[in-house]
């Protein structure tokens, strides 16, 4: 008698988590960044002067630093808050993952020190350890008692 042979399932490479022609993310990475987004604060919030350079600065810092940024638009209106996500983006080349009731959640890779790491994305290896230095044993000596 023979055994049926098993064959194990192809497992599919993940893809990669920006599409290689457009350079936007994928779904899967801003379902990813979006689950990252919902419990933070907003780490800035835009009054009616909207978008000026020192917001664009602020903001530039910010996505250098940290990656993803919530930002909330104060007093935003049908649309405002669209133009303002374009004019955001723009202004810091990042991508809007996710925009609603006036919160938008902007992501922007940091390509020298990345903090987040995407589904599809192979991770850096960490660099080695130092070796621990050995353990101190401490001796003692046991007395009988007379």
């Amino acid at each position: 008698m023979s055994t049926p042979k098993t064959t194990t399932p192809a497992v599919a490479a993940p893809e990669a988590p920006f599409d290689p022609n457009t350079g936007l993310l994928r779904a899967a990475a801003k379902k990813h960044l979006r689950a990252l987004g919902n419990p933070m604060q907003p780490d800035m919030r835009i009054g009616k002067e909207r978008v000026t350079e020192g917001v664009l600065a602020h903001l530039n810092g910010l996505l250098h630093k940290q990656e993803l940024v919530k930002v909330k638009v104060l007093d935003a209106e049908s649309g405002e808050a669209e133009s303002v996500a374009e004019a955001l983006c723009a202004g810091t080349d990042g991508q809007l993952v996710h925009d609603i009731g006036g919160t938008l959640l902007i992501f922007r890779r940091n390509k020298r020190e990345p903090v987040i790491h995407l589904p599809g994305e192979k991770r850096p290896k960490p660099p080695p350890e130092a070796p621990k230095p050995a353990a101190r044993t401490r001796t003692r000596t046991i007395h009988k008692r007379r």
